[in-house]
């Protein structure tokens, strides 16, 4: 289909993955109705990024990152009419999941405890890549520029932001969406500030064919010194991720020059839960290392950042692309209310977008960052309670700030409280941990809670 050249543009996304492809096609689609965008860019720097995979006949670099897509995600494709191209073979419905603590406690979801059939689906990133590079081909109102690169913008005009690229080309737009991931340049460039986290962690993943079926089911085991998941995949495989403070506790880089013993590795690690395990030879392992982050501020005028470029998650509970996923849909719902003449760059509806998109985050973030927490060899209460003060400030910011984590550091440094009280709470802390798992396992409206939160029902409707 052929697509108008033009330098004006309703909207502008730095970032052809699969936030910033995603977002294309749902202001494209979902908004026709009110004609409040007609035309968008998507500029991207990187030709291996998008136009190898609009290319179905050039050998794409397999990206190996796999995605627990929720409920809520798969709905919002499913209405883009993206997900239901995808062949099933290439899905694997995710029913259960089974947690293991340090210390013999177990909580277990399943898709059947709540008359569901699933509750996750499990995808690696490059089917979603090729699907999105097919359907954006076909959508007259997107136009994607690559290889290109935004070199500055400023706001020379109150109606629209100049945007300069790399080949001196000059184009505006009504509103530039960052996705670039975590090193954004439009996020620096905008002087969005943000918060990050290093949890002195690395993340090693590879990819194994199990003997005994894996039952659509996830597993995860929290040891002392590292966590341990399998995620499953079609063809009775299972993609493993290992996080650990490598090289400190483990040596990751023999493992990496040595991928054979990486199948031995997850027997190991998951107890022989599925048996013999042999390495997919396909995939290369990889090690990546494992961060918190989030922007303080994630809109300016005439300027928003979604995904990546605005938060990152431990992937502990793999919500990643579903926190991007649930910018989109907030940003996708304000502006659907929004009038034919409305400006889409005003900030008035930016900061709309905002509230409803920092919701979402701020709740994953927490939680996974609480439990992280909670699972270290050394259990630190101020740190734990960063994540509770974040939650409270953002979620309800009339409330005075009570200063707990500094509070905390200032008792963790009492001679008092590291002689008598910490020693008690690292020594009882596994068992409350795992007792805890074990009774929520027992109560099944704590569980639903846990799930839904996880699935995006609470947040669906953004």
């Amino acid at each position: 289909m052929k697509k108008n050249k033009t330098n004006n543009f309703d909207v502008v996304i730095s970032g052809s993955g699969l936030n910033g492809t995603i977002l294309a096609v749902a202001l494209a689609t979902q908004l026709e109705n009110n004609n409040l965008i007609k035309n968008i860019a998507i500029v991207e720097n990187n030709p291996q990024n998008y136009l190898n995979f609009a290319d179905k006949n050039k050998n794409v670099p397999i990206d190996h990152r796999c995605y627990a897509l929720s409920p809520a995600s798969v709905a919002f494709l499913e209405k883009l009419g993206v997900w239901q191209n995808i062949d099933e073979k290439e899905i694997c419905i995710g029913e259960n999941m089974e947690i293991f603590g340090d210390a013999n406690g177990y909580l277990k979801f399943a898709a059947a405890e709540q008359n569901k059939k699933f509750l996750c689906h499990f995808v690696e990133a490059d089917v979603l890549k090729r699907e999105m590079a097919a359907t954006i081909k076909h959508n007259h109102k997107i136009q994607v520029l690559c290889p290109k690169k935004i070199n500055n913008f400023s706001w020379k005009n109150d109606d629209f932001l100049t945007i300069n690229l790399d080949d001196n080309e000059e184009i505006h737009t009504k509103l530039l969406v960052a996705a670039e991931g975590k090193y954004s340049q439009i996020r620096e460039m905008s002087g969005l500030s943000w918060t990050k986290k290093d949890y002195q962690e690395q993340a090693l993943l590879w990819r194994v064919k199990a003997e005994h079926f894996h039952r659509n089911t996830a597993f995860q085991w929290f040891y002392l010194h590292s966590t341990f998941a399998f995620l499953p995949m079609p063809n009775n495989e299972l993609y493993v991720i290992w996080f650990s403070k490598f090289p400190e506790r483990f040596d990751a880089e023999y493992y990496l020059k040595n991928p054979q013993e990486l199948a031995k590795k997850a027997e190991e690690l998951s107890q022989n839960i599925l048996g013999k395990m042999t390495l997919c030879p396909e995939i290369e392992p990889i090690m990546f290392p494992i961060e918190l982050w989030r922007a303080n501020e994630i809109i300016a005028p005439r300027l928003a950042i979604i995904g990546d470029s605005a938060h990152g998650i431990h992937p502990l509970t793999g919500q990643g692309l579903n926190l991007g996923i649930a910018d989109i849909r907030a940003m996708t719902k304000v502006f659907s209310a929004a009038k034919e003449n409305d400006d889409i760059g005003d900030l008035t509806l930016l900061k709309q977008f905002a509230r409803k998109a920092k919701a979402e985050t701020i709740v994953s973030q927490c939680l996974t960052d609480f439990t992280h927490d909670v699972f270290q060899p050394q259990f630190s209460l101020s740190a734990a309670s960063q994540s509770a003060s974040i939650f409270v400030k953002e979620i309800f910011p009339f409330l005075q700030p009570l200063d707990v984590p500094e509070k905390l550091q200032k008792l963790e440094q009492n001679p008092a409280f590291n002689a008598f009280i910490n020693p008690v709470l690292q020594k009882s802390l596994p068992f409350l941990r795992n007792s805890l798992l074990s009774v929520v396992n027992k109560i099944p409206p704590v569980k639903n809670i846990l799930m839904q939160n996880a699935q995006g029902i609470f947040f669906g409707n953004n």
